[in-house]
């Protein structure tokens, strides 16, 4: 037709383009509806009352069932709160405190709330797991940063590691270490405990002293 823009566009199989003439090019199973465009910012908004809530939701059964929404991201406009759901059981939230795994509370930036779990021969709610090959060192850790200058400026301050002791294929001897730093210097270790829980200390130990 003379003088229109085409803006939406529904295919012989059902998909719908808003914005986009060709649906059926994009990712199987994710192209019942497609919006956007080939240039510029583009998105979704879901308008809701204050005191209300907006959800997508995904569902694999009868809509008057669980079935119907078993799957959820929810936002929680009264308390600006976003939720991921799964199995009809919240297990993740996000708010202005920061991230909870099993609350929909977090008391900290990151907050994991649930029964331990037995994972080999021990129990823990966090698992870290180091990809590199069994004969390269393996070894998993947290470090823990902080500014050091009135510029801001970050750096790492200590660390903790857990490490496979060997290169051996099939031995699985496993130890851990402390990290620290001294002024001006690099990370080194300060204290190691070994596969037979022998403690190595790099430096002077204080009890009961600072």
């Amino acid at each position: 037709l003379s003088g229109t823009t085409e803006s939406m566009r529904i295919d012989e199989n059902g998909l719908l383009g808003l914005g986009i003439s060709d649906p059926d090019a994009y990712l199987a199973g994710a192209r019942n509806l497609v919006l956007g465009g080939t240039s510029g910012d583009h998105g979704l908004t879901i308008r809701s009352a204050s005191d209300s809530k907006g959800i997508i939701a995904f569902g694999d059964g009868n809509a008057s069932s669980d079935a119907g929404h078993r799957g959820q991201i929810q936002y929680l406009h009264s308390s600006d709160k976003m939720l991921f759901i799964t199995s009809n059981a919240n297990r993740m939230a996000i708010d202005s405190t920061g991230v909870g795994i099993g609350t929909a509370s977090p008391s900290q930036p990151l907050h994991i709330k649930s029964l331990h779990t037995a994972s080999g021969d021990t129990d823990s709610q966090v698992i870290i797991e180091d990809t590199t090959a069994y004969n390269s060192s393996p070894a998993s850790g947290i470090t823990f940063r902080g500014a050091f200058n009135s510029g801001g400026s970050v750096t790492n301050l200590a660390s903790l590691k857990g490490f496979k002791e060997n290169a051996t294929d099939g031995n699985f001897a496993g130890g851990l270490s402390f990290q620290t730093r001294v002024n001006g210097g690099n990370m080194t270790t300060a204290m190691t405990i070994d596969s037979s829980q022998s403690v190595q200390f790099a430096g002077n130990v204080g009890i009961g002293d600072t």
